[in-house]
């Protein structure tokens, strides 16, 4: 469970009484960013680094970068099920 931060507030301005509201807002839970690995060239041969920074692969076949920051490899098997890129494969293979 994540930490909760407890705001107490008295002597509301709309309250008649003096009661108490206690507010819990749960703590914003840091997240670790993927970086592009070397081993997802041999996964998906189409995928290289990018050169628009460590989070970010490059698709040969698109000839575009996209995110992988949050689910690394798992952006990569998404990027390679999108229409852009199953067209161009289509595209490539006829030209082959």
């Amino acid at each position: 469970m994540a930490p909760c931060l407890q705001i107490r507030i008295d002597n509301m301005p709309d309250s008649e009484s003096d009661s108490e509201v206690v507010v819990e807002l749960k703590a914003k839970e840091r997240k670790s960013l993927q970086r592009y690995r070397a081993d997802y060239s041999v996964t998906y041969p189409v995928v290289t680094k990018s050169g628009v920074g460590n989070t970010y692969a490059y698709c040969t076949v698109c000839r575009s970068d996209f995110s992988i920051r949050h689910g690394g490899i798992g952006d990569i098997a998404k990027h390679v099920k999108t229409s852009k890129h199953t067209g161009k494969v289509v595209r490539v293979r006829v030209r082959v």
